[in-house]
């Protein structure tokens, strides 16, 4: 059985970190309705999906960003105007990180 638009709802909120009382509330329910939904195996399975999508997004944002940051840190790196501890903190993170 699928879950109601409701439903789905309060599984966003839930998976966004957000507590019961306010995910009822994004969702238009009352607290006990939501309790009574986490019982529900469907509901469990909607909770864990939202939560495996946010995860892929903000994995997915993070190697977006990776890559202009790396060049950030060369930048800085090889830019002898910058003081030199700036430099040596970028070196090092570098080579820690690859």
């Amino acid at each position: 059985m699928a879950v109601s638009a409701q439903q789905q709802l309060a599984a966003i909120a839930l998976s966004q970190g957000r507590t019961q009382a306010q995910a009822a509330s994004s969702a238009g329910c009352g607290l006990l309705t939501l309790e009574r939904w986490l019982t529900l195996p469907e509901f469990q399975q909607a909770v864990r999906q939202a939560q495996k999508e946010a995860y892929d997004q903000s994995i997915s944002k993070l190697v977006a960003i990776t890559g202009g940051a790396v060049a950030v840190l060369g930048s800085i790196a090889a830019d002898t105007k910058i003081s030199s501890s700036a430099r040596v903190a970028a070196c090092k993170f570098k080579i820690k990180e690859g």
